[in-house]
């Protein structure tokens, strides 16, 4: 899996999980959602964000700007203002109204209602991005939207059942007999209460459970018992087919008659088939009698019976416009009998399983995508290296030649030329297989004690003879004592040389390429510095992305040394970073961590 694909994946994850933790302790709107904004905005990037809620118990809106944003309080006022106007066009629209008018501005606004189980939209959070968002992101967004929407909607009700229950305290003061039906409405709520906590929950687990067998033991595990004796899941298959997925028993709990029921549900296939076809939910709750009439055969029916199954709920598996599967959940001695409620939990739960599978379909396929690209990449690398071979060891015989006979300085300029494009081209084809394996996740560093000056004087004597082509000059300095590294050495060589390189492309000759070490205590800090032009402030985010370069330099290399200097020094648990002012010059700086006694004490043993 891509290493960065998968970085920002776990932190959509974290996010979701922080913002889900947030919700359930949710207070009001202005103490809640600014929190929340700021999540989002740490992984989005936002201008603005608009809410605006219109539940009669608690009618609110807010809006919200970046922590440290600078501009003026009347430039900012001018950008709010019509922000909030199109988030209350929004809204109206949302309920039945015209679509809203373009912005004259032509700013980018992604605006959501705010509902629930299909409901009318009840308010609106409306965003505002300077970039389009991509898929992930809306994806990312829809959902936390909908946690925001459900904590809003029960927030609603509880103010509703405060005034319920004062108002039912008033009533039995008039009459003893309206008791009952007060107290059975609290029951009501409360249960729906419980309902919706029970889903934010299986949310919750399911966005931190990575993988099918993660996703199957989170599930069960909070099914069952609360929601049910027995849980069981069905694939379907490409052609067709319906196939029982086998959850790990060890990891999940069980009821007493759990795997008698498993078994009778086996032969029930026909309930699953049914659902998968029309996409409609079954709720039956007499199973008892109902399940027998099913079966194919008179053994399969005494099975239904003896297992004891008294309600049987089955929902589709349905996402992004797949249907793929159906969820069985069974009863049996808890005796619960689902009801028309039941089925919208059961449907949330469901497609908080279709969504992690289809999630593990994809990262599946990518991952197959990346491993073919790889191994193509290490084929064609590997039957290039043949003709590479042949060409330098042609042309340095034809360059000895040349001096044999003394021919012009022109032909051995020309075969030094060759020579060194060679070199590059092999440069170029270990870069390629370096970042290939950063993509897969298979990038490996053997590290052990190394001598800071070793490696030090290694990385001088390898680039001052670099430098020397265009007439540069390397000061190097390193700290007196016998510091010891924890790293690779020949990939910290490599990191040296990538960052040595960069200094010298973009300095003018004759000009100095400082590197410097400074060292602490518990790890060491390369800096090189060079005196070039000097890096523009909105690219030094991206100085470390994949194949980027600055316009202007697109002809000074292929976009990867950077990159692959900061997943090696990561790899060692260190940081990369670059310091510029324009017009003065560039540093970039690393660290390593230095070995500890212990480990200088193994390494020598």
């Amino acid at each position: 899996m891509n290493a960065v694909a998968a970085s920002s994946r776990d932190r959509r994850f974290d996010k979701l999980y922080e913002v889900s933790q947030m919700l359930a302790r949710f207070e009001s709107v202005e103490e809640t959602l600014p929190p929340i904004f700021a999540v989002l905005h740490d992984v989005l990037d936002l201008r603005t964000a608009i809410v605006i809620v219109t539940t009669a118990t608690r009618p609110s809106s807010l809006s919200w700007k970046p922590e440290g944003d600078a501009t003026e309080p009347r430039a900012l006022d001018a950008r709010i203002r019509p922000a909030r106007k199109h988030a209350r066009a929004a809204l109206a629209y949302f309920g039945g109204g015209a679509l809203p008018p373009a912005d004259a501005d032509r700013r980018l606004y992604v605006t959501l209602p705010l509902t629930v189980h299909a409901r009318r939209a009840f308010g609106v959070v409306q965003l505002e991005w300077d970039l389009p968002p991509d898929e992930r992101d809306l994806g990312f967004v829809s959902e936390i939207v909908r946690q925001v929407a459900v904590a809003l909607d029960r927030d609603g009700a509880l103010g509703a059942a405060s005034e319920r229950l004062a108002s039912s305290e008033r009533a039995r003061a008039v009459a003893d007999g309206k008791r009952e039906d007060a107290e059975r409405r609290v029951a009501v709520f409360d249960h729906d209460i419980q309902s919706e906590r029970f889903i934010a929950d299986v949310g919750v687990k399911l966005a931190t459970a990575i993988g099918r067998n993660a996703t199957l033991v989170a599930v069960t595990k909070l099914v069952v018992p609360y929601f049910a004796d027995a849980c069981v899941i069905d694939e379907l298959r490409d052609d067709g087919s319906l196939v029982r997925v086998e959850t790990p028993r060890s990891e999940v709990p069980r009821s007493e008659s759990s795997p008698l029921v498993h078994r009778a549900l086996s032969t029930a296939n026909v309930l699953q088939a049914r659902v998968v076809a029309t996409g409609e939910p079954i709720a039956m709750r007499d199973a008892g009698a109902s399940l027998p009439v099913l079966a194919k055969n008179e053994a399969d029916a005494e099975m239904f019976r003896a297992s004891g199954i008294v309600s049987i709920l089955v929902v589709p598996l349905e996402a992004r416009g797949r249907c793929m599967g159906a969820l069985t959940l069974a009863t049996a001695e808890s005796g619960r009998r689902y009801s028309e409620s039941d089925v919208a939990i059961a449907r949330a739960i469901a497609l908080r399983i279709a969504l992690a599978f289809d999630d593990a379909r994809l990262h599946d396929g990518f991952a197959r995508a990346v491993r073919d690209r790889q191994d193509a990449l290490a084929m064609v690398s590997h039957d290039l290296r043949a003709p590479l071979s042949t060409v330098l060891t042609t042309t340095q015989l034809l360059a000895r030649r040349a001096v044999h006979e003394r021919r012009g300085t022109e032909d051995i300029v020309a075969f030094d030329l060759v020579k060194r494009a060679v070199f590059r081209m092999a440069r170029m084809l270990d870069d390629l297989l370096d970042a290939s394996s950063i993509d897969a996740g298979r990038l490996t560093v053997r590290m052990s004690p190394c001598s800071l000056r070793d490696v030090f004087e290694d990385a001088v004597t390898t680039l001052k003879p670099l430098a020397g082509v265009r007439s540069f000059i390397v000061d190097a300095t390193v700290p007196e004592g016998d510091t010891q590294l924890l790293c690779d050495r020949d990939r910290i060589l490599q990191v040296l040389e990538n960052l040595v390189g960069n200094a010298l492309k973009f300095s003018a000759e004759g000009t100095n390429v400082a590197m410097r070490v400074d060292v602490t205590s518990t790890e060491v800090r390369f800096a090189i510095a060079d005196a070039g032009a000097g890096i523009a402030p909105s690219d030094l985010s991206r100085l470390f992305e994949r194949y980027w370069r600055a316009s202007k330099t697109d002809a000074l290399g292929h976009g990867l040394g950077l990159y692959i200097s900061r997943a090696l020094v990561e790899a060692h648990g260190g940081r990369i970073w670059a310091e510029s002012d324009v017009g003065h010059g560039s540093t970039f700086f690393f660290t390593l961590p230095c070995a500890t006694p212990s480990q200088r004490i193994r390494a020598q043993s």
